[in-house]
């Protein structure tokens, strides 16, 4: 007999493993016999990634190096060369103690083999076989601020030379900002007398001037400039640096002046021809398009010639009787051929405003004028029985004696106007009796008694002398407002000579200020009328930049002629100041409004108020404006800044 066993029995904790789910799971083939040649919709919107093979990943990658070696060595090969604009570098001193002429001369003789030639615009070009390059220097006046800033808008480097135990003062500073503002092209640093500093304090003065270059450029190197070696460092670091491009003057043809004539017309006594002679630069300069001299305008050009290049890297050589082989000198005006003449019918115009058509938009709201007179002539006085109203009273017709006694009061008024005036001619009269009394009076006890004139010195009359009253008063009212702002920066007084519902009867009020709706072409001023609107920015944009121009290349030596440009032109220019000249696009010349950002300067503390005229540089154009702040937010409405 079997005897019986206790089986076990599972409680919750013991193992149990999932089933197997067979024919659960279908495979490709299944799915596609299934589906029967039917395709998702999502597999058919799906965008596909383009996968491609390690061994294109490997050419394509290969021919983005190429192409992005090709392009910097174009755009090196585009300065510097025998057939190609020299590379332009402006000296600037970042400290008052340095000189830098005694830079300028160091790099040019640096290299035995090298040559220089100085114009009259103070620009001295200097040919390096030995690197083939050329290369051209200017130093602009130091605390001319409008002189560096032209010769920085269309130099290639900045050459930058630090005091080696002062590094940077602050006209450097100011320098230095001023440029990073306007746009700031390749930049090289080098320090004066370097190795003059002893073997010990090297290292230290070294950091000390690594630190004052990375407040600006963090990345940037110095070069130490003592001798002729490190003269020729210098050079072949500008020679083989990369160069950085700004878009406004890379877009736009550019010139630099070698050479500056003026020619008066004879039917303008005020105005004249321009001739500037330099080498272009950028693009392709047509004739019949305009040009921009910074300050000046916009003009139009009669002709372009191609004067020789006085400035080769390979000069020829003519034979002498004694002294074997020379130089031969080119004259710029020598056999100048002329490229292109401006054709009247293709000339781009000068017009850079609207004309507005005074009918157009016009309304029948009467004016404040006629309001004013219409309210006046509507209140006249009338005799009329007790109780009667306004109303009534409009209904009943004067009669004629009404109206002989409105006339008899306006003739008693005019003769009233007479007696007045003679009123006052009398009080003059008597006033003139007065004074010739007095000094008939005077004279006569002059002559009992002899008097002494004697010159007093007074002190507070020379302060008196000196001083402009209305220009104190200005400054005392400027003054005032500016602690009123600092004191109150969100108050705005009535003034007590206006109404306030006549100061703020252009403002407006607002339910929500970022919520209610303001149409922007809404009470619009008159003069918007004369500002050109595009119709798509974006696509004009794109169409001028890509449009292929036909006249001088850039690398080409030319003469500009440029047409009607004032006399005070060439009166207020000084000798070593620079002239610039840039081509402008289609439609550049016409007006419109532009919005900018303001950034205040850390060291600026003095508040700037609205409407007051300063000077604005943006890109190659200066000019002054009146402009209106407002705070720079996010939005389609804006808050004006009064102040």
């Amino acid at each position: 007999m079997v005897s019986e066993q206790e089986e076990h029995r599972p409680t919750s904790f013991k193992q149990q493993n999932k089933l197997h789910k067979r024919g659960k799971h279908r495979g490709k083939r299944e799915l596609d016999r299934m589906s029967q040649g039917r395709v998702s919709v999502k597999s058919i919107s799906k965008r596909h990634k383009l996968e491609i093979r390690r061994a294109e990943r490997r050419k394509k990658a290969f021919h983005t190096r190429k192409n992005k070696r090709e392009e910097v060595l174009a755009q090196k090969r585009s300065r510097g060369g025998a057939d190609s604009t020299p590379h332009f570098v402006v000296i600037l001193p970042l400290h008052k103690s340095l000189n830098s002429q005694k830079v300028l001369d160091l790099l040019i003789n640096c290299d035995d083999t090298a040559f220089s030639k100085k114009n009259d615009l103070d620009i001295t070009h200097l040919g390096i076989p030995r690197l083939k390059q050329r290369v051209s220097f200017y130093i602009p006046e130091y605390g001319n601020q409008y002189a560096l800033l032209d010769a920085v808008k269309i130099a290639d480097s900045v050459l930058t030379v630090l005091s080696p135990t002062e590094g940077i003062d602050e006209y450097g500073s100011h320098c230095l900002s001023l440029l990073f503002g306007q746009g700031l092209p390749s930049i090289i640093f080098i320090v004066q007398d370097f190795r003059s500093i002893p073997q010990k304090k090297q290292s230290d003065t070294r950091k000390f001037i690594q630190k004052c270059i990375d407040k600006w450029l963090p990345d940037a190197k110095f070069h130490s400039l003592d001798n002729n070696q490190d003269g020729l460092v210098v050079l072949r670091q500008i020679a083989n640096h990369k160069l950085r491009s700004i878009k406004y003057r890379e877009n736009r043809p550019h010139l630099l002046a070698e050479s500056v004539v003026y020619e008066l017309n004879s039917e303008l006594e005020d105005a004249g021809t321009l001739k500037l002679t330099g080498f272009l630069r950028g693009r392709s300069l047509n004739v019949n398009h305009l040009v921009h001299l910074p300050g000046w305008g916009d003009f139009q050009m009669l002709q372009i010639d191609s004067p020789n290049d006085p400035y080769p890297l390979y000069p020829k050589v003519i034979k002498t009787n004694k002294q074997g082989l020379e130089p031969m000198e080119s004259s710029i005006e020598a056999d100048a051929r002329v490229l292109d003449k401006a054709e009247e019918s293709k000339q781009a115009s000068l017009e850079s405003e609207v004309v507005p058509d005074p009918m157009e938009g016009e309304q029948t709201w009467p004016t404040e004028e006629e309001m004013a007179l219409a309210e006046a002539e509507s209140k006249k006085i009338k005799r009329v029985p007790k109780g009667t109203s306004a109303y009534q009273s409009a209904w009943i017709l004067e009669s004629d004696d009404e109206l002989n006694k409105e006339d008899k009061s306006e003739d008693e008024g005019d003769d009233d106007e007479d007696d007045d005036y003679d009123a006052e001619d009398e009080y003059m009269e008597a006033m003139e009796e007065l004074e010739s009394s007095s000094e008939d009076e005077f004279v006569s006890d002059e002559g009992e008694e002899t008097y002494e004139e004697i010159e007093v010195k007074d002190e507070d009359a020379k302060y008196d002398e000196t001083i402009d009253v209305e220009e104190e008063k200005r400054i005392l009212l400027k003054l005032r407002e500016e602690r009123e702002n600092e004191l109150f920066p969100d108050e705005v007084d009535t003034p007590f000579e206006t109404c306030a519902r006549t100061r703020f009867a252009r403002y407006r009020g607002l339910n929500s200020f970022r919520t209610s709706p303001w149409d922007p072409k809404e009470n619009l001023p008159l003069d918007y009328a004369r500002i050109f609107q595009f119709g798509n920015f974006r696509r004009t944009k794109k169409r001028v930049l890509n449009e292929e121009i036909d006249g001088a290349m850039p690398g080409w030596f030319i003469t500009v002629h440029i047409k009607d440009v004032p006399r005070a032109f060439m009166e207020s220019h000084r000798p070593g100041q620079p002239v610039i000249m840039f081509g402008l696009l289609p439609h550049e010349q016409k007006m419109t409004v532009m919005n900018f950002i303001v950034q205040r300067k850390i060291t600026c503390e003095e508040p700037v108020k609205s409407k007051e005229r300063l000077v604005f540089q943006a890109g190659f154009r200066r000019f002054v404006a009146a402009p209106i702040f407002s705070q720079h937010t996010t939005g389609n409405k804006f808050k004006v800044i009064m102040t």
